[in-house]
């Protein structure tokens, strides 16, 4: 089962304090290093809200692996003909738990190839999205980095289970839209009286 086999479900987000051993010249980073650009007073355990200082977040996701490998174990859950029409529902985080829990087999030959329901994986990326969001308002986080998680790897050779991906046009569009849904998450839920604000779905 899905919940044996991962330690994240599919839209958890893990929040874990973390914080610099070693500073940008990779010298130590203790309570009273040398140089005026360390923090001198930085705490060395981050419990309580006046003990945070020289810490930071880590937020932890775990993105659709569609396409790492021709045996990427999520690109069953979003094929488009793998499972029939009737089965799915109004919402998509549903859909992919009834599939991920009794997955399909994949069929072989080049005339069953399985084509990737790209709406239906845009929009669980777009709920990821959400979800880093909303976790971070909960932690009062004011600046963030992200990185593009499931758009490098997870991507890289998905021509091997849907073959209209080896078009690099068609495989740019995909990334387009992972950003793009990134974007309207930000401008939606960062951005309230934005004049492109556009209602969540």
């Amino acid at each position: 089962p899905a919940r044996e086999t991962y330690l994240l479900g599919q839209f958890d987000c893990l929040c874990i304090p973390a914080r610099a051993d070693f500073g940008s010249a990779f010298m130590p980073m203790g309570s009273n290093p040398g140089g005026d650009l360390t923090p001198r007073n930085r705490s060395e355990d981050c419990d309580g809200a006046l003990a945070f200082l020289g810490w930071f977040w880590v937020l932890h996701q775990a993105a659709p692996n569609i396409g790492e490998t021709e045996e990427a174990p999520d690109f069953a859950a979003y094929a488009a003909n793998l499972l029939p029409s009737t089965s799915r529902t109004t919402s998509a985080s549903l859909t992919a738990f009834a599939r991920r829990a009794k997955p399909a087999a994949k069929p072989s030959g080049p005339s069953q190839r399985c084509s990737l329901d790209e709406d239906f994986y845009v929009a669980d990326m777009g709920r990821l999205w959400r979800t880093a969001l909303v976790s971070m308002a909960n932690l009062g986080i004011e600046q963030a980095i992200f990185f593009p998680f499931g758009m490098g790897a997870f991507l890289r050779h998905l021509a091997k289970n849907d073959e209209k991906y080896g078009n690099a046009e068609v495989m740019r569009r995909l990334r387009q839209r992972i950003a793009d849904e990134f974007m309207r998450a930000v401008v939606d839920l960062c951005i309230p009286n934005s004049e492109e604000r556009r209602p969540s779905k």
